[in-house]
């Protein structure tokens, strides 16, 4: 996988996205997909931040972790950031990650959306050539996740502009390769909404299909709502009813309230039939997945 300067300042060529799947066909089998290669990339610029002392791989990671740490757990989080970055620089890949979320996140630290940029760029540059296996995939996955929000968004203030077919490919490798949830989600709410091409309701139904089996909550409810209404495909009201009580026991957060209004509106226009099937298999569902 490549990010080139020219990725970065948002003007790519045209790449091939995932074939489309068989029109009659809802439910879809993950197949893995062949990964675009990585290449010799040019340097990221430096944060000039210092090396480590030469003590040898192991060990100076080992001491860098351990000060880390000890920064974070007692809330010193800009010293914890440098320790992060330090290593990532010196090709600890969790400390990359790590780094790149407490920028994004803002975690005691000034949010800096670039610069997380920049460092889901390096874990993606420098290791995407490794298997589904290795010890840094999910790593890998998620900042093909993140790199394609960002794409996606663009980064005010910045080199990186909104570019819908950088993201799609990002989301695309996500998707496929690494079977990455949040990925199959983001796919799905862009062939919904047409920002990856033509909006195209079955195609998004499906990339929200998988992401609902593994158990992400946004597209079991997005997923249960065109089931339930029918929007551009077969009306399928029990299994949209059930995909929306299953989203609804699994909200958290922000997407709480929304959820809950888009089940709480099925459900009131529902039959006793149709309520009764939901809750049947939505119970098998939450009962299986307590078992995984």
């Amino acid at each position: 996988m490549r990010i080139s300067d020219r990725h970065i300042i948002g003007c790519c060529t045209a790449v091939a996205l995932v074939a489309a799947l068989p029109a009659a066909a809802f439910e879809v089998r993950e197949t893995a997909v062949e990964r675009t290669p990585a290449s010799a990339l040019p340097a990221l610029p430096s944060s000039g931040l210092p090396a480590l002392p030469n003590l040898g791989v192991d060990e100076g990671m080992r001491k860098m972790m351990r000060g880390f740490r000890q920064s974070y757990d007692s809330g010193d989080k800009t010293a914890a950031l440098k320790q992060l970055e330090t290593a990532a620089e010196q090709g600890n890949v969790a400390a990359g990650w790590k780094a790149a979320r407490m920028l994004s996140d803002g975690d005691g630290v000034q949010r800096d959306d670039y610069r997380a940029f920049r460092h889901f760029a390096r874990i993606v540059e420098r290791h995407a050539d490794e298997g589904r296996d290795s010890i840094n995939a999910g790593a890998v996955s998620d900042s093909l996740v993140a790199l394609g929000v960002y794409f996606r968004n663009g980064i005010k203030a910045s080199p990186v502009r909104a570019n819908p077919i950088e993201a799609v490919r990002m989301f695309t490798q996500a998707a496929t390769y690494y079977a990455n949830a949040e990925g199959q989600y983001h796919l799905g709410v862009m062939w919904l909404d047409g920002s990856a091409g033509r909006a195209d309701a079955i195609r998004a139904a499906r990339w929200l299909n998988l992401a609902a089996e593994k158990g992400h909550g946004e597209a079991q409810a997005i997923l249960g709502r065109l089931l339930y209404m029918g929007e551009a495909m077969p009306r399928q009201a029990w299994r949209g009813l059930m995909w929306l009580e299953i989203a609804r026991n699994n909200a958290t957060g922000q997407s709480t309230g929304w959820v809950r209004e888009m089940h709480d509106k099925a459900y009131a226009a529902a039959s006793e039939e149709e309520r009764r099937m939901a809750r049947q298999h939505a119970d098998r569902f939450l009962r299986a997945a307590e078992r995984r």
